[in-house]
C-alpha cells in the first residue's frame, strides 16, 4: 500500500511540475508574440486587414506593403505615385503625407495631409493601379480650394472622409465606391478629429481649447450624422480630449483625456443613446489612448506610449509606440515606430493564450507572467505535503497496531 501511495506522489508532484512549466511558457510573451521588421527607413502610420492579407501604410517612404496572413512574409509593395490625374488637371502628391488608410470595396482608401486638390487616394491591388477622388464643383466654388481628407471611415455602402479646406471650413464627404466620386458633403461640423460609422450614423470626435477666466481647457464633443436624414447632431460633451473612437456590437468605444487625470475608455450604448461607464487603461498613465480594437472575442485593445494591452487584463510596455491595431482570425496585429518600426503580432490562437492576454498584469503583487508558475509549484508542493501526512499517519498507525498486537502476545501466560 505505501509503495503504491510513494508512486502515486510522484507521479502527481512530476505532473504538477509539469503543467507548472507548460502554465509558464503558455503565459510567457515568447509563445503569444512575434514581430516583423521592416525596411529601413519605414514609418508605419496605418494597418488593416482584407482579402486575406495584412496592409501596411507606410508614411516614411510612401507605400502600402502587402503581407500574407498566413506565412507572414512581405509578398507585395505598392509605391504612391508622385502624381495623378483628375477631370480638373494633374494634382502633385510630391507633399503628399499618407496618415490613415481603410479597405473597403476591394480596394484601400487612403488619407492624407497635403493632398491639395483632391479628396482621398484609392489602391486596386489587384491590378496594382492607384486612383483619385476629386473634388466636385459645388464644394469648389462654395468652399475654395481643398486640401485633403485627414481621416477614413467606411459605412453604409459608402466611404467617408473629414476634408479641409483651404478658407477653414470642415467637410463631412460622402464617397460612391463603385463610381469612385464623392456625392454630397455636410458642412455643419466645426471640426473633427476621428470618425467612425455604427447605427447608421458617422460619428465625429472634435476637441477644441476654450479660455475662460480661470484660463485655457480642452473641451471635446461627440457629433452624430444621420446618414439617412443628413442632419448633424450634438450626442455628448465634456471636458478634456477625445482622441480615437471605434465601433463594434452596438458600442461605441472613445479614448478619453479627462483634465488631470487617468486616460481611459468611454462605452455608449448606439442603440439606447446612453452612456455605459468608463475603463481603465494604463493606472497612473496620463498619456492618451493613441488605438482601440474590439475584437471578436470581446476583448477591448488599447495603446498609449509606451504601452498595449487588454482592459482589464495583460498590459505590455514597449520601446515602441503602437499607433494601429487589425484582428486577422486568431490574431492582433500592430504596427509601431520607434527606434526601429516594426509589426508585432499577438496570436491568441496557441495553447492558453487566450487566457494569458486576459490575465491582469500583477495577481497578488505578482507579474501574472510568474503568479501561474508560482500557483502551480506552490500547489504541488502542497499536495506532496498533504500526501506525505497522510502517508506518516498511516504507517504510524500500521506500527502502533504492530506495537499492540507485540504487547498482546508478550502479556499472554504461556
Amino acid at each position: 500500500m505505501e509503495l503504491k501511495l510513494a508512486v502515486a506522489v510522484l507521479l502527481t508532484v512530476a505532473f504538477l511540475s509539469w503543467a507548472s512549466l507548460e502554465a509558464s511558457w503558455a503565459v510567457s510573451d515568447r509563445n503569444i508574440l512575434d514581430s516583423l521588421s521592416l525596411p529601413d527607413g519605414s514609418k508605419p502610420v496605418d494597418i488593416c486587414y482584407g482579402d486575406g492579407s495584412i496592409w501596411v501604410l507606410d508614411g516614411g517612404r510612401k507605400t502600402i506593403i502587402k503581407i500574407d496572413g498566413s506565412s507572414r512574409d512581405v509578398v507585395g509593395e505598392f509605391v504612391i505615385p508622385a502624381e495623378l490625374p483628375t477631370r480638373w488637371g494633374v494634382v502633385s502628391l510630391s507633399e503628399f503625407k499618407p496618415e490613415e488608410m481603410v479597405w473597403a470595396y476591394g480596394k484601400l482608401w487612403v488619407a492624407g495631409d497635403r493632398l491639395y486638390g483632391a479628396i482621398l487616394l484609392f489602391l486596386d491591388p489587384s491590378s496594382g493601379s492607384w486612383g483619385i477622388v476629386d473634388v466636385p464643383r459645388s464644394i469648389y466654388y462654395s468652399y475654395g480650394p481643398v486640401v485633403g481628407a485627414w481621416c477614413v471611415a467606411e459605412g453604409g455602402g459608402r466611404i467617408w472622409a473629414l476634408v479641409g479646406t483651404m478658407m477653414g471650413a470642415t467637410l463631412l464627404v460622402e464617397v460612391d465606391p463603385h463610381a469612385l466620386v464623392a456625392t454630397g458633403y455636410s458642412a455643419d461640423l466645426p471640426g473633427g478629429r476621428d470618425i467612425c460609422y455604427g447605427h447608421g450614423s458617422i460619428w465625429v470626435l472634435y476637441t477644441y481649447v476654450k479660455t475662460t477666466p480661470y484660463g485655457t481647457m480642452e473641451v471635446s464633443r461627440l457629433y452624430a450624422y444621420d446618414i439617412g436624414t443628413g442632419r448633424t447632431s450634438l450626442f455628448t460633451t465634456r471636458p478634456g480630449s477625445f482622441t480615437v473612437a471605434f465601433v463594434r456590437g452596438g458600442r461605441l468605444y472613445i479614448g478619453y483625456a479627462p483634465p488631470g487625470g487617468e486616460s481611459r475608455i468611454l462605452v455608449f450604448d448606439l442603440g439606447k443613446g446612453e452612456f455605459l461607464g468608463s475603463l481603465r487603461t494604463i493606472p497612473g498613465v496620463y498619456s492618451p489612448v493613441r488605438e482601440i480594437l474590439v475584437d471578436s472575442r470581446g476583448d477591448i485593445w488599447f495603446s498609449q506610449p509606451g504601452y498595449f494591452g487588454v482592459c482589464g487584463g495583460r498590459v505590455w510596455p514597449t520601446h515602441h509606440d503602437v499607433v494601429a491595431m487589425c484582428e486577422a482570425g486568431d490574431e492582433i496585429w500592430m504596427c509601431s515606430t520607434g527606434a526601429g518600426a516594426e509589426i508585432m503580432i499577438v496570436d491568441l490562437g496557441r495553447g492558453l493564450a487566450r487566457l494569458a492576454v486576459r490575465l491582469p498584469s500583477y495577481v497578488l503583487g505578482f507579474p501574472s507572467t510568474a503568479f501561474i508558475p508560482m500557483a502551480s509549484g506552490a500547489l504541488s508542493v502542497a499536495i506532496y505535503a498533504l500526501v506525505d501526512l497522510v502517508l506518516g499517519r498511516v504507517r504510524y498507525k500500521k506500527w502502533l497496531r504492530e506495537r499492540r498486537a507485540k504487547l498482546g502476545r508478550a502479556g499472554m501466560p504461556e
